[in-house]
C-alpha cells in the first residue's frame, strides 16, 4: 500500500488515495463492482487510485471530529450516503458512521429508500459537516446525506458508501456536495473534472500521472492533449450528465439507432447501449474478423494473423463533435483474444459512456453552465497490451450499484419529458428502473 500525503497549494487541495491490488473478475463473476476514487477541492487537483482500471475510491469526512470514509465518486447519482455503525444488515465496510461520536450530527424526520437495479439502501436523511481529502481543512456545513440503516446486494461494492456528483434533480432538490461547496464559498465554481489513468488493467503497478478528480476546476494542460476543449450541452433537468447522441459509427459504417441520449458516467466501467445497436456493432466487427459471443460479449481472435490495431475505430458523435475510440481503448487484449468492453442495456434506449470513454477523454463537468467539456486524454493508447493466464475473457463492470448508480423515477420522467417536448422518442427504462421514496419517521 502506498499513501500519498495531502497538501494545499494555491487554493488547491491535493487528496491522496491508496494503491492496492484487486482480482479481475471472470465471466462467471459478473456482478456490479464498486468504484474507487481520489479527488480534489477548490481550483484543485488530487491523485486518484487506479485499481486495475476497475475501481476508483476516495475519502470523505463526516462529523465533528471528522470520521473517515472511502466512497464511490459517481456522476450517475446525487445522494451522499454511508452506513451506520448500528446497521446489522449492511454490506461489509471498513468504516461506518457513529452518530454518538459527532457533536454536529442532525437527524431529520425523513426515512429515505434508494432502490437500485440489483439492491437497495435505506436510512435516515441527516445533516452533517462534510469534508474531502486526506487531511481536510475545509468542510461544507449542513450537508444532506443518508445514514444507511439497511442495504442489500452490495457485497461487491468495495466502499463505505457513495458520493453522488449528479444534479440536484436526483436528490429531490437537496444540494449535492459540489453545489453546497459552491454555495458556501468553499470552491469558486461548481465545476469538477475527471482524469482516469490507464494502468493496463493491472499490467502496470503505477501510472504517471495518477488518476485525478478536481473539484472546483480543471487542468487541461496537465491531463489533456494540446487541443481545444469541446463542450456539449448537459440536460440538467434530467438530473444526469446526459448529452445528445447524434451518431454512432463503427469504422465507416453508421449504426442504425433509435437512441438520442448518452450519459457520461464515472460509475460504469464499460460502454453500454441498447441491445439492437450493440448487436449491430458486434455484427459489423464479426463479419470482418474471427469472433464469437460469450455471455453476451464479443470476443475476437487477435493473435498471430490479426493485430488489435486491425480493428476499426468506434465513433460517437455528441451534438456536432466526433469522439473516436481506438480498438486499444475499447478492447481488452488477453493472449490471442480481444474482448470488446461494450455491453448491452437490453431494451433501454440510451447509451452509457463509462470509464472506457473517460479514460480516452479528460472530462470537465460544468454545473455552472450545464455543459460537459472533453479534451483528448494524455493516456497512451496501450489498453490492449494485456496478457492474462486464464483462458476466459475478462468482463469488467463497475457501477456505483449497477450500470448507473441511481436511475430514479423522477429522472426517468424528466428525460422522457425532455424528449417528448422535442418530439423525440422518450427514454425507455425497463429493467433497471429503481424507485425512491420518503417515509416520515
Amino acid at each position: 500500500i502506498i499513501l500519498f500525503l495531502a497538501s494545499v497549494s494555491l487554493g488547491k487541495i491535493y487528496v491522496p488515495v491508496e494503491e492496492s491490488g484487486f482480482r479481475l473478475p471472470e465471466l462467471s463473476d459478473l456482478k456490479p463492482l464498486s468504484q474507487d476514487f481520489l479527488f480534489t477541492l477548490g481550483n484543485a487537483s488530487s491523485k486518484l487510485d487506479n485499481i486495475q482500471n476497475m475501481q476508483y475510491r476516495g475519502k470523505v469526512y463526516l462529523g465533528t471530529p471528522p470520521q473517515e470514509f472511502k466512497v464511490i465518486f459517481d456522476t450517475g447519482s446525487s445522494w451522499l450516503w454511508v452506513t451506520s455503525e448500528d446497521c446489522e444488515k449492511c454490506h461489509d465496510t471498513k468504516n461506518s458512521f457513529s452518530l454518538q461520536d459527532s457533536s454536529s450530527y442532525v437527524p431529520l424526520d425523513l426515512y429515505k429508500s434508494l432502490q437500485y437495479g440489483t439492491g437497495f439502501a435505506e436510512g435516515v436523511i441527516s445533516l452533517e459537516r462534510a469534508g474531502l481529502g486526506d487531511n481536510p481543512t475545509v468542510f461544507a456545513e449542513n450537508q444532506y446525506f443518508v445514514l444507511i440503516q439497511k442495504d442489500k446486494d452490495f457485497e461487491n461494492m468495495k466502499a463505505d458508501g457513495i458520493l453522488g456528483l449528479g444534479f440536484k434533480q436526483l436528490s429531490e432538490g437537496k444540494l449535492p456536495l459540489v453545489e453546497n461547496l459552491k454555495r458556501q464559498g468553499i470552491i469558486d465554481q461548481a465545476v469538477f473534472s475527471v482524469f482516469l489513468s490507464d494502468n493496463g488493467f493491472g499490467d502496470k503497478d503505477h501510472t504517471n500521472p495518477s488518476s485525478m478528480v478536481i473539484i472546483g476546476g480543471s487542468d487541461t494542460e496537465t491531463y489533456g492533449k494540446n487541443e481545444s476543449t469541446r463542450y456539449v450541452t448537459a440536460f440538467e433537468t434530467t438530473g444526469y450528465w446526459s448529452v445528445r447522441l447524434s451518431k454512432i459509427q463503427i469504422g465507416q459504417k453508421e449504426v442504425v439507432k433509435a437512441s438520442t441520449i448518452a450519459i457520461i458516467d464515472t460509475g460504469t466501467s464499460l460502454l453500454l447501449g441498447p441491445s439492437y445497436e450493440v448487436k449491430e456493432i458486434y455484427s459489423q466487427i464479426d463479419k470482418d474478423f474471427e469472433c464469437q459471443t460469450s455471455s453476451g460479449f464479443l470476443i475476437c481472435s487477435c493473435g498471430f494473423f490479426t493485430s488489435i490495431d486491425d480493428f476499426p475505430l468506434l465513433n460517437f458523435t455528441l451534438e456536432n463533435y466526433s469522439f473516436s475510440l481506438t480498438p486499444r481503448q475499447y478492447m481488452l487484449k488477453q493472449g490471442s483474444q480481444c474482448q470488446l468492453l461494450l455491453g448491452s442495456l437490453g431494451e433501454q434506449s440510451i447509451w452509457i459512456l463509462g470509464d472506457v470513454f473517460i479514460r480516452a477523454y479528460y472530462t470537465i463537468f460544468d454545473m455552472e453552465n450545464s455543459q460537459i467539456g472533453f479534451v483528448g486524454s494524455i493516456n497512451k493508447d496501450t489498453t490492449g497490451n494485456n496478457n492474462f493466464n486464464n483462458g476466459n475473457a475478462i468482463i469488467i463492470i463497475i457501477g456505483g450499484v449497477v450500470f448507473i448508480s441511481l436511475l430514479g423515477v423522477l429522472a426517468t420522467k424528466l428525460i422522457n419529458k425532455y424528449c417528448n417536448r422535442r418530439g423525440e422518442n422518450p427514454v425507455s427504462y425497463i429493467h433497471l428502473q429503481p424507485t425512491q421514496s420518503y417515509q416520515r419517521l
